[in-house]
Parts: C-alpha cells; sequence; structure tokens
C-alpha cells in the first residue's frame, strides 16, 4: 500500500515519503495564493479552490 492510500485511509503514514511531501508542498502553495486574494475578488477565490 502506498503511503497516499494510508493517507487518505486515514492509517498511520510516513509524513516524509515524497508523495505526501508533494502535496503537503501543493498545499501550502495554493494556501498562500488563497491568502493573497483580495476580500473583494470571491470568483477568484472560488476559482483557487477547484484548482
Amino acid at each position: 500500500m502506498f503511503e497516499i492510500d494510508k493517507l487518505e485511509a486515514g492509517e498511520w503514514f510516513n509524513f516524509g515519503a515524497p508523495e505526501i511531501a508533494s502535496r503537503k508542498l501543493r498545499a501550502a502553495t495554493l494556501a498562500q495564493e488563497f491568502n493573497a486574494i483580495s476580500e473583494n475578488q470571491p470568483e477568484r477565490q472560488e476559482y483557487l479552490c477547484w484548482r
């Protein structure tokens, strides 16, 4: 079983595994992008949420 499968199943997984680190980096990047969007741009916020 891959570490990403364990993560999604709610089981113990290796946080340092490459596929987990990649997902964590993507989440952090998207969070930074989202936080940089003005509150006056809800359509941009929504777009980013579904990207």
